[in-house]
């Protein structure tokens, strides 16, 4: 079944997508960017664990 999780994981890898095509472009600033905007939707989980446990 698909989960709301599954479509943020579906979205994070397109934004790397996005990331790495960019920086094969050698457009560093705009690979940063979809780079930083991909973090929470792929580790979101991750960081509210983490913030949980302190």
């Amino acid at each position: 079944m698909l989960t709301l999780a599954h479509i943020f994981y579906g979205v994070g890898a397109l934004f790397i997508g996005t990331a790495i095509l960019d920086a094969r472009s050698r457009r560093w600033a705009a690979a940063a960017f979809w780079a930083i905007l991909a973090a929470p939707f792929l580790l979101g989980d991750a960081v509210l664990a983490a913030a949980q446990a302190g």
